[in-house]
């Protein structure tokens, strides 16, 4: 008879590791390293069948949850007992090279392991809480095809735009976004791009998630005092054409960018900032003066994500007139009398969704915008001249997703509670 603690919550996202578990248990199967490793394994199989990015396996009561983060989303997989999910989060833990013992500091490493005939890198973190040890495992599978520009969602204008950088390459590119967003994809893309050309690339990065051939990929490296900042001014003495830094975090960081890109390289980066002229803030923050900013930034590309809706079972309904208020408030278009709303189907597994693109505000910088930044405009000021020479809002381009059928209203709402639409 099946433990009782066994209770997938959705059974299609556990079948592997499911069906492992009740055999196991049913042949009455000592723990056994050996059983462990197949355990763990079917676990790993079933999160990269079904695009998971990370796995949680987190106390509760006398059982542990497992979940899995798909699309953003955290979705339960099973519930263990106690010593189940012990014998996992152990074995994660001693095969990372951490101390299965020391349950009372969080700790972090990372690994690489073949599963299902893939190369996966996998990055492990536990945490101690009043109920007990948390683990989580974030997975990057080296085998994913690195996306081109043309996959991430940019509409034919915004990729014009980064095009015509692309063509007349220089000073500094950057990437806005909150964490998980889609900053590293993104300019990955521009790397995909950029190495099919007779020059030299180099990255330093926390940590490298995907080898790119044909560029230098270095990484961040605390215990042998290895910053981003230092990394970076070591790559200045490497005769790099274009430079590729992980995270501008911290005024370091910013003022090495900025010695890279007055040296004439090419540099680009993520920033931690709402939008695309919010950057400037963020940079400012960080102790840089407006005259630096408007020597060396080019273009700046804003991003979100939101949920692709089902195509096989999205359905259409009337735009409420609370929606179309809101809309009429932004200042976008209220035409549309339909959108797209998510039902659920198999192909889906049942969630509406499958998948997720990017919402993007594409800022190529003119002469207006620097003139606007040396007389230390605020943001308000910036967006508004911005948005006279033709910028389209984060808010704008979720809109037109939208309209497309591609995302659904509810989605693109829930952007309004990361960022100003102002």
């Amino acid at each position: 008879m099946p433990n009782e603690f066994i209770r997938p919550v959705r059974n299609e996202l556990s079948t592997s590791f499911r069906q492992e578990l009740l055999r196991q248990e049913a042949e009455a199967l000592a723990e056994t390293a050996e059983s462990t490793n197949l355990l763990a394994s079917r676990l790993l199989a079933d999160a990269l069948r079904h695009r998971a990015s990370d796995i949680h396996l987190d106390p509760q009561g006398q059982g542990s949850r497992i979940r899995f983060r798909i699309d953003g989303d955290l979705l339960d997989v099973a519930i263990l007992s106690r010593a189940q999910g012990g014998r996992l989060l152990r074995h994660f833990k001693a095969i990372s090279g951490l101390d299965s013992a020391d349950r009372f500091r969080p700790a972090d490493s990372r690994l690489t392991q073949i599963v299902d005939g893939r190369e996966i890198d996998l990055r492990i973190a536990s945490l101690p809480s009043v109920a007990g040890e948390k683990l989580s495992i974030r997975l990057l599978d080296r085998s994913r095809v690195l996306q081109h520009l043309d996959e991430l969602g940019f509409t034919d204008e915004q990729r014009d735009k980064i095009e015509q950088w692309l063509k007349n390459i220089c000073g500094m590119f950057l990437v806005a976004g909150p964490t998980g967003s889609g900053k590293t994809t993104t300019l990955y893309a521009i790397l995909h791009e950029l190495r099919l050309r007779d020059r030299c690339v180099v990255t330093i990065e926390d940590p490298v998630e995907y080898s790119i051939e044909g560029i230098v990929q270095t990484q961040v490296d605390r215990r042998h005092d290895l910053s981003f900042a230092q990394g970076l001014r070591g790559m200045l003495r490497a005769d790099p054409d274009y430079l590729l830094l992980g995270e501008i975090r911290d005024a370091e960081a910013a003022d090495a960018a900025m010695e890279a890109s007055a040296s004439g390289r090419v540099l680009m980066s993520t920033i931690h900032a709402p939008d695309a002229i919010s950057a400037i803030t963020a940079l400012r923050n960080f102790g840089l003066a407006d005259h630096q900013i408007a020597s060396s930034l080019r273009m700046v590309v804003a991003q979100r994500l939101v949920k692709r809706l089902c195509r096989r079972c999205r359905k259409q309904r009337g735009l409420e007139e609370s929606e179309r208020q809101l809309l009429q408030s932004l200042g976008l278009p209220t035409t549309a009398q339909q959108t797209w709303t998510a039902t659920g189907c198999v192909d889906c597994r049942y969630l509406g969704y499958d998948g997720r693109i990017g919402v993007f505000e594409v800022w190529r910088l003119v002469d207006a915008d620097y003139d606007a930044i040396l007389h230390h405009a605020d943001e308000r000021a910036l967006r508004a001249g911005a948005a006279s020479r033709g910028l389209r809002s984060l808010a704008h381009d979720g809109w037109l997703k939208v309209e497309q059928g591609i995302t659904s209203i509810e989605e693109w709402r829930t952007l309004s509670g990361t960022y100003s639409f102002d």
